[in-house]
């Protein structure tokens, strides 16, 4: 009887032996698998139970100054600005005078004014000079007019803007005085011109130095005062 019983379970065995154990195998690993998981959830649970949210206090926010323009120009940071000088328009001369010509420079005492008074010749004047046979003097002289002192009171003299038959053409500085030349020279006056350019070329870096001369106004007072006279 034990040796029938042996023999059957045997055979049981060698038909089912292998999937029990399979069957065994994955049924202890399920276990494990559900018991590591229980353990990570239960460790969750109480992480999130012990957990307290901290306060966060609110960064307190300092009040932006108000500014008031106002009170800030009235403050007058950076003092009062300088009055500019109110430049008065001097009234126009009444005297017989003709201002012909005008040799302004920034320097007043480089300036010149061709005057005529009436009918007679022009003369060439600085400032602080006297008209002759007219009872005024030249106070300033601009580049469009000429300020005379009458008896204390300032005068305007205006340049002559239009050309007549009997007048001659404005003397300035941006319009000098150029020489007549007859008829038919123009030739003479090309080589005039490139005579002038040549003598005002620039000079090579090892030549030797231009000498500057000193401007003579003299001659230039006489040529004035020449042109004035024809």
């Amino acid at each position: 009887m034990d040796t029938l019983n042996t023999i059957s379970i045997s055979r049981f065995w060698n038909k089912h032996g292998v999937p029990i154990v399979w069957a065994v195998a994955l049924l202890l690993l399920l276990i494990a698998l559900v018991k590591v998981s229980w353990s990570g959830y239960s460790q969750y649970q109480a992480r999130q139970a012990n957990y307290q949210a901290q306060a966060v206090t609110a960064i307190a926010q300092s009040a932006r100054p108000s500014y008031r323009v106002n009170d800030i120009v009235s403050a007058n940071l950076f003092g009062d600005p300088s009055p500019k000088p109110v430049v008065k328009k001097a009234p126009k001369t009444t005297l017989d005078l003709t201002l012909q010509g005008i040799l302004w420079a920034s320097d007043a005492g480089m300036a010149r004014a061709i005057i005529r008074t009436g009918k007679k010749k022009s003369e060439l004047y600085s400032v602080g000079e006297n008209i002759k046979g007219a009872g005024a003097s030249i106070k300033e002289i601009r580049y469009n007019e000429v300020l005379l002192n009458r008896k204390g009171a300032t005068e305007s003299l205006p340049l002559l803007k239009k050309t007549f038959s009997g007048d001659r053409q404005l003397v300035t500085v941006s319009n000098p005085p150029v020489r007549a030349l007859p008829r038919g020279s123009v030739a003479s006056a090309k080589q005039a011109s490139m005579k002038f350019q040549r003598a005002n070329r620039a000079r090579a870096p090892n030549g030797p130095p231009r000498k500057v001369r000193q401007p003579d106004f003299s001659g230039l007072d006489r040529a004035l005062k020449k042109m004035g006279e024809l």
